[in-house]
């Protein structure tokens, strides 16, 4: 009876040791395929992204490219880093999800209104804390480079007031959603690709406020 426990013990270590070497063998396999299946959730968007570097307090994820459940474009961005604390994924966290910043390189965004009025990109809705403390969201964000073109399709849209496109986007922002936000926006825009107008500007959010 005592030699049978035994090797029961042993071939649970071995098969213990077995997932262990696998999961680090393939740990970027298994990263891209939790980031997708949280955006698949949450979002409700498809996400494909290669390759991905990872160290304990960095991520860069490069090719990411976002459609909707339908198949339709939405975002595709040259490269996102992040940066995170893993600790405030723990209890007493303070920051929502670890992220302490995030940087967007050349991002290009399609928004699409079709003519049954629904769009490309999905509405979002925040989780639910069910009473409990809301942990915050505070990071620095930015983007570089980026553009997004607008399609409205509705049969009632004059057919010159169709499109809208923004290119040469910038954007250096540092949010809190319990405290003040503050943004600064560089951007050109217009109706036609070879007609943009220059637009900067400046913002301040304070969320606890109101305003």
């Amino acid at each position: 009876m005592k030699i049978g426990r035994l090797r029961g013990y042993i071939g649970s270590v071995v098969v213990l040791l077995a997932i262990v070497a696998l999961a680090l063998w393939q740990w970027k396999a298994l990263a891209r395929f939790a980031i997708a299946a949280t955006a698949a959730s949450i979002a409700h968007v498809r996400l494909s992204l290669d390759p991905v570097t990872l160290t304990l307090d960095r991520a860069v994820f490069e090719n990411v490219r976002v459609t909707s459940v339908r198949g339709e474009p939405i975002a595709r961005i040259d490269r996102i880093a992040l940066t995170y604390d893993l600790r405030d994924l723990l209890p007493g966290g303070t920051r929502l999800f670890g992220l302490k910043s995030v940087e967007a390189n050349s991002l290009h965004v399609t928004i699409v209104r079709h003519a049954d009025g629904s769009y490309n990109v999905p509405s979002l809705r925040p989780p639910a804390n069910n009473g409990g403390k809301q942990i915050p969201l505070v990071l620095r964000a930015s983007v570089l480079d980026g553009s997004i073109d607008i399609s409205n399709e509705s049969p009632n849209a004059a057919a010159d007031k169709r499109h809208l496109y923004v290119e040469n986007l910038q954007v250096d922002a540092t949010i809190s959603s319990a405290a003040r936000s503050f943004y600064t926006v560089a951007l050109k825009y217009g109706e036609r690709p070879g007609d943009l107008y220059p637009v900067r500007g400046r913002g301040d959010i304070n969320a606890p406020a109101g305003y």
